[in-house]
């Protein structure tokens, strides 16, 4: 008797979670989308489903692949951009570098600081060449990403600088311990 009553009022409960869900749908569908993207870009910022890489060291100057659909990446030595290590560096690990990896897809939805007015997106960001540095900002772990999408000779041993040429160039501030991206900036247009 008492499973009975359970599952009639755990039917009730359901059907009026649906029915106040579509009614919310109904009167405010606008919003409703505005929540799920939100929700999307939450689980996207989540970071990696799948398994991460064990914690290794990344010798600087190592050129890694993630996957063959993506262009590879490589980490430089602080060395070679005094500019962006003037706060500091440290060594990042396979499984913060992993992290990155897996959270390129983020980027997608990212609005670039640099261009507040206009909806300009980086729609595939692991199609670029990617080279990250890692920062220290204001005593916080960070990872430097320049990204771009043409070969550059030695990209590998050298920072790449290109001025302008929209978004073939983007640039983040990767956070390995909250698996989230900051200051996006994507390059301006000649």
């Amino acid at each position: 008797m008492r499973y009975r009553i359970r599952l009639r009022w755990g039917v009730a409960l359901f059907c009026t979670t649906l029915s106040v869900c579509w009614l919310i749908g109904t009167l405010f569908p606008d919003e409703v989308y505005v929540a799920y993207s939100e929700a999307k870009r939450w689980v996207a910022a989540a970071g990696p489903t799948e398994k991460l890489p064990a914690s290794v060291s990344m010798p600087p100057g190592s050129v890694g692949f993630s996957r063959p659909s993506r262009k590879p990446y490589v980490v430089l030595p602080a060395k070679t951009v005094l500019e962006l290590t003037k706060g500091g560096t440290w060594q990042p690990t396979g499984s913060e570098i992993g992290g990155l990896e897996a959270g390129l897809p983020q980027i997608a939805y990212l609005k670039a600081d640099n261009w507040p007015d206009y909806n300009v997106r980086i729609d595939h960001p692991e199609e670029y060449f990617r080279q990250y540095v890692a920062v220290l900002r204001k005593g916080k772990r960070m990872i430097y990403v320049n990204a771009f999408r043409e070969n550059v000779a030695d990209w590998s041993e050298r920072f790449v600088m290109i001025l302008d040429g929209g978004t073939c160039c983007w640039q983040a501030l990767y956070d390995p311990a909250a698996h989230t991206f900051a200051a996006f900036t994507i390059n301006g247009v000649a």
